[in-house]
């Protein structure tokens, strides 16, 4: 029997070449192709109520935004009257905008404001809460990211913080990003907190990325984050989460939202005031 003569192409060098080439190129892009995941490191030191943090920073992000990103705060030192999820997800302000799946909707196709899998920026978060007027959280770090780590460097936390300590988790978080210069972006959120008796604590969440590497659009954007596996035992803070976002509506639209937000927002503010126990 005779046998098949093989395709030109199948010795060719070029095309050997090509294929090796295609599949370096893939394995060396975190999130391209492969959606090989960008993983994660840092450390948080600072204060809280007067007491020392510290804390290391671990975990992955799918740059494409189709699975489950994971982060994971370990810390060395932690304040016994403090719940690290009082701050949110703000712990991972450094890395999450990177991990949102953008989505098309009637306003058009949405366009991810925070692909930062590439280049060093800071990132700044200021954490508040309705019920507990004065008091705050702020969380900085300056990102460097290099052959597929990112890493927060110089990280710190600090503020003050006396609500209740038996959060569970996010069950809400929402958020509008909004250009303010080409290389830099602002994010106004809510946040739902998860109390083990059911009630909730809402906090607010004012983030600033500058200093990136690319432009960003100037088209406002709206985003959501699920968040999933959310566990804080034995002085490790962890949670998984996906996220997406989508092109804002129309300025009126944003402006009659807003006012209706704001107004949710006191209303809501009355009755949390009432039940979240201080």
């Amino acid at each position: 029997m005779r046998r098949a003569m093989p395709s030109p192409t199948d010795f060719h060098p070029l095309t050997s070449l090509s294929r090796w080439f295609l599949l370096i190129f893939s394995l060396g892009i975190p999130g391209q192709i492969l959606a090989i995941p960008l993983q994660l490191e840092g450390t948080y030191i600072g204060q809280i109520n007067g007491a020392p943090v510290e804390a290391n920073v671990s975990g992955h992000l799918d740059t494409t935004g189709n699975t489950l990103n994971h982060f994971e705060l370990s810390f060395i030192t932690i304040p016994n009257n403090f719940n690290p999820f009082a701050a949110t997800n703000s712990w991972n302000s450094s890395y999450h905008g990177v991990a949102a799946l953008p989505i098309s909707n009637k306003y058009g196709d949405a366009v991810n404001l925070f692909d930062l899998s590439g280049g060093n920026y800071f990132a700044g978060r200021t954490v508040r809460w309705s019920s507990l007027p004065g008091e705050q959280i702020v969380l900085t770090a300056n990102v460097t990211t290099s052959a597929g780590i990112m890493t927060a460097n110089d990280a710190t936390v600090n503020g003050t913080y006396t609500g209740p300590t038996d959060l569970i988790g996010v069950v809400d978080y929402q958020m509008l990003w909004t250009q303010i210069d080409p290389t830099t972006v602002e994010i106004i959120s809510t946040a739902s907190l998860l109390r083990t008796n059911g009630q909730i604590l809402d906090a607010n969440v004012i983030s600033v990325y500058s200093g990136l590497s690319s432009q960003m659009p100037t088209n406002q954007q709206t985003g959501t984050y699920t968040f999933s596996n959310q566990s804080y035992r034995n002085n490790i803070m962890s949670f998984d989460w996906k996220g997406t976002v989508a092109a804002a509506p129309e300025p009126g639209t944003i402006m009659l939202l807003s006012l209706g937000l704001a107004a949710f927002g006191v209303t809501r503010s009355k009755r949390t005031s009432q039940r979240v126990i201080r």
